[in-house]
């Protein structure tokens, strides 16, 4: 097989049924890999792969694509260098970082919209008739949202919302009140919107508790020698989506829909003193302590900084702030 002509071995490779297939025969020698590598074989192979998922899309939604548009929709996943493992479409597009969406370079509006809508497929409508607010639980809203989908960390990713229908309900840097953004994808370090004509904005989140205003790099609140990054879950509870071969043939039916994020346990920073005098526990500047830990609240999606101190091996909180998200310091 090693003599067969490229057009040939390109053929195998897009023909190939699975993505653990195709990382099998890539790795079989220098040449293969050469071959998989190529971006023109990784589109084939998307598009062969996925093109059940959005015949199936077609069939059970009012979404449709031309075929122009499903080709952009798969050159944007294989870009993305990510390894499908699923055959759904509307859970391949799960796996890739929002920073592909800042760096793309999308071929048209079209494609651009109906790679959006995948994640909308997924969310949850307003619960009320009032929308949901950013934050939910503060008096100085920040934004309101008509549409919310909840994305669980993963070992690779951190926990993501994206959030449809925005208004932004107070004047945030560059944008006035009543700005309209189509969607927003929001992390709690970072925020990616994109407004009514699909134009990419970035901003970071900045927080705010007893006067208290800082991004989650803390660098108002605190100094730390060593920061590790955690993302997970504080709370027990079964995975939503499947691993191995149970994913590659489940669909987004098959799945429950996440009714309120799954809270995480996110930094933790050792070392550290803080900058501020704290009034949650009588903290003052300068003191010491042996762990900060990041976590997000489970009743609201306050950001709650916990102060430890490690005592005979114990760790011993000593007080801690709910941050919640004030502004966006836009980019």
């Amino acid at each position: 097989m090693y003599t067969l002509p490229n057009e040939i071995i390109s053929k195998v490779f897009t023909d190939l049924p699975h993505p653990q297939d195709y990382l099998n025969l890539q790795l079989t020698c220098k040449s293969f890999n050469a071959i998989a590598n190529f971006a023109s074989i990784r589109r084939t192979f998307f598009e062969k792969l996925l093109t059940k998922s959005r015949d199936h899309i077609f069939a059970t939604t009012k979404e449709k694509w031309s075929e122009e548009t499903f080709k952009g929709i798969c050159a944007f996943l294989e870009s993305s260098k990510i390894r499908p493992a699923y055959t759904d479409i509307r859970l391949v597009i799960q796996q890739v970082p929002t920073s592909h969406f800042c760096n793309f370079q999308f071929p048209s509006n079209d494609v651009k919209r109906a790679i959006l809508n995948l994640f909308k497929a997924q969310a949850l409508p307003t619960q009320s008739a009032k929308p949901l607010t950013i934050p939910t639980l503060d008096n100085d809203v920040l934004a309101q949202a008509e549409y919310v989908f909840y994305q669980e960390a993963t070992q690779h990713m951190a926990p993501r919302r994206i959030f449809y229908d925005v208004t932004l309900k107070k004047e945030s840097g560059k944008f006035a009140r009543d700005q309209h953004f189509y969607a927003i994808f929001h992390h709690i370090d970072c925020l990616v919107a994109f407004d009514d004509d699909l134009n990419m904005h970035a901003g970071i989140p900045e927080y705010k508790d007893e006067d208290i205003i800082s991004s989650t790099a803390w660098e108002n609140l605190l100094t730390a020698e060593s920061i590790e990054i955690n993302n997970m879950p504080t709370v027990e509870g079964s995975r939503r989506i499947p691993v191995g071969e149970d994913a590659f043939t489940c669909t987004l039916e098959d799945l429950p829909k996440i009714e309120k994020p799954k809270p995480c346990l996110l930094r933790t920073f050792s070392n550290c003193h803080v900058l501020h005098d704290i009034a949650k526990g009588g903290l003052k500047k300068g003191q010491f302590f042996d762990y900060v830990f990041m976590y997000e609240h489970e009743d609201d999606d306050s950001i709650c900084m916990e102060f430890c101190t490690k005592d005979d091996g114990a760790v011993t909180p000593r007080g801690y702030l709910l941050m919640t998200e004030n502004n966006i310091k836009w980019q």
